[in-house]
């Protein structure tokens, strides 16, 4: 496996670490497979915090949404160039603001809001499902172009 996050510039291609002997091969660049993009944790991190009005974000708060992406991705169907959700996944951005975030920021004592993991996320499924049909609405207007995965 490489993990290069640099971006614009890879550390290295895609088709050199595959050539040095990497099976699998993440980027920063949308334009190749595998994308590691922190967009992929904004729903479930700063959803969950910004719904209990977490003064911070701790290291665990960030870890548990990590296992949350890592159990997400094994439901899905995995191969060596696509082993992580796409930003556009509607799976993902309902996944994590509720199980990853719930009760641990009141536990650290970084949340003002005692939220239970139910309550923070139909709380932010509102706001998101406003978010697509507003973005459905200015495509079908040709405003903008429809999202596609990369």
């Amino acid at each position: 496996m490489f993990f290069d996050c640099a971006n614009p510039v890879p550390e290295a291609w895609p088709w050199e670490a595959k050539a040095a002997g990497a099976r699998i091969v993440g980027t920063g660049r949308s334009d190749f497979p595998d994308q590691l993009n922190t967009s992929l944790v904004f729903p479930g991190l700063f959803r969950g915090a910004l719904d209990v009005w977490a003064r911070t974000i701790t290291d665990e708060m960030a870890i548990a949404v990590a296992h949350e992406l890592a159990g997400y991705a094994e439901t899905r169907w995995i191969h060596a160039d696509d082993i992580l959700a796409s930003m556009l996944d509607r799976g993902l951005s309902d996944l994590a603001p509720s199980r990853a975030e719930g009760p641990r920021p009141r536990a650290q004592g970084v949340a003002e809001l005692a939220k239970s993991a139910a309550q923070i996320h139909a709380d932010a499924a509102t706001p998101m499902q406003a978010a697509r049909e507003v973005t459905s609405l200015l495509v079908r207007a040709g405003l903008i172009a429809e999202p596609h995965a990369s």
